[in-house]
C-alpha cells in the first residue's frame, strides 16, 4: 500500500487562513515605516538629543580620564571605554544615521556613561527620555503599520481576484517559461 503524497499547494482555505503568518514573517515591522530619526522626533527633539548626547559623553570623558590618572592599573579597560563611547557617540551624530543607529548609539553611551559619572546628569536623564521618545513612537507606528498590513493581505485572500492571481502565480512556478541566454565572447 502506497502512501498518499501531500499536495504540494495549499487549499484556498489554508492560504487564506496563513495570511496573518504571511505578513507577520516576511520582514520586522520596524521595516515597513521610515527609519529617519527625523520623522520621529521635532527638530528641536533631534537638535536636544545631538546636544545632550554631547554634554553626556564629554562628563564621561572627563571621569575616565580622572580615573585613568587615579587607578594606573585599570587603563587599558578606561581606554575600551573611551573608544566604545567615542564609537557610539560617532553612530547616533552621523547625518545618515537610522532610527536603530541612534538607539543603538545612545544606549551605549548612556551604559558607558552610568559605569563611570557617579551622579547622573541631567544631561544623561534627558537622552534617556528623548531614546524613549523616539523608540516608543517609531514601535507604536510599526505596530499599526503591520496590523494595517494585515488587514490588507487577509481582506486580499479572501477574494476570489486574490485566489485567481495565486493560481496564476503557481502555474507559472509548475510551468516555468525556458529563458536561453547564449553568451559569445569572440577573440
Amino acid at each position: 500500500m502506497t502512501q498518499k503524497q501531500p499536495p504540494l499547494w495549499p487549499s484556498r482555505q489554508q492560504w487564506a487562513a496563513d495570511a496573518e503568518r504571511f505578513v507577520r514573517t516576511l520582514c520586522h515591522p520596524t521595516e515597513r515605516v521610515p527609519s529617519d530619526p527625523a520623522h520621529w522626533l521635532t527638530g528641536a527633539e533631534l537638535t536636544e538629543l545631538r546636544d545632550e548626547l554631547a554634554e553626556t559623553v564629554k562628563a564621561a570623558r572627563r571621569e575616565i580620564g580622572r580615573a585613568k590618572h587615579a587607578d594606573p592599573d585599570r587603563v587599558t579597560q578606561l581606554k575600551s571605554d573611551r573608544s566604545a563611547l567615542n564609537a557610539a557617540a560617532r553612530e547616533v551624530r552621523n547625518q545618515r544615521a537610522r532610527v536603530d543607529d541612534v538607539l543603538f548609539g545612545t544606549d551605549g553611551v548612556l551604559r558607558v556613561a552610568r559605569r563611570h559619572v557617579d551622579d547622573a546628569t541631567p544631561a544623561m536623564h534627558r537622552l534617556g527620555v528623548l531614546r524613549g521618545v523616539l523608540a516608543t513612537r517609531r514601535d507604536r507606528a510599526a505596530d499599526e503599520a503591520l496590523r494595517t498590513a494585515i488587514t490588507r493581505e487577509v481582506a486580499r485572500r479572501t477574494t476570489d481576484a486574490g485566489w485567481a492571481k495565486e493560481l496564476e502565480r503557481r502555474r507559472r512556478i509548475a510551468q516555468p517559461t525556458l529563458t536561453v541566454i547564449d553568451t559569445i565572447t569572440q577573440r
